[in-house]
């Protein structure tokens, strides 16, 4: 009985492991996170597909808070992002971090988080109030990850 027992189990894990193989044939692998391409930043894939202006800031410009917090994420050694724009009416910055447990948050000159940025360029509220990805500019871009991340460097230099 035992015996038949683990026939049967093992019988039903083989069948398991080929149902649940499938081909990557028709899989195209685009990376989700940002990237330089024809000089502009682009996030995401597909129907959340999201390009930006791609203009690198002298970071003396910038608030004293916000380059604390990429100083921060440089030392870490994970990639950033920082975009500037208009939130609601009024001037912001878009920021995005690896350690960041969501895609990136907008927050206002004074530091104060305006909005959480789920992931889609065509969100009805951030079209509303951010104006879409048209009118923002990446203003820093950092990512330290493999081969994408040299040609990233390359690309800025």
């Amino acid at each position: 009985m035992k015996k038949n027992l683990l026939w049967m189990l093992a019988a039903w894990m083989l069948a398991m492991v080929t149902v649940s193989c499938s081909s990557d044939d028709n899989y195209v692998e685009e990376p989700m996170w940002p990237r330089l391409e024809n000089g502009k930043v682009v996030m995401g894939s597909g129907a959340s597909r999201a390009e930006i202006a791609y203009v690198p800031a002298n970071m003396d410009e910038l608030p004293e808070w916000l380059q604390e917090d990429i100083l921060t994420e440089t030392a870490q050694g994970v990639g950033y992002l920082l975009c500037e724009g208009t939130w609601d009416g009024q001037h912001a910055y878009f920021f995005w971090h690896g350690f960041s447990s969501t895609l990136g948050v907008f927050i206002s000159d004074e530091n104060v988080c305006l909005a959480l940025y789920g992931g889609n360029p065509n969100d009805p509220e951030f079209i509303e109030k951010g104006g879409g990805w048209d009118n923002w500019t990446c203003l820093a871009l950092h990512y330290p990850i493999g081969k994408e991340a040299e040609e990233s460097e390359e690309a800025e230099e």
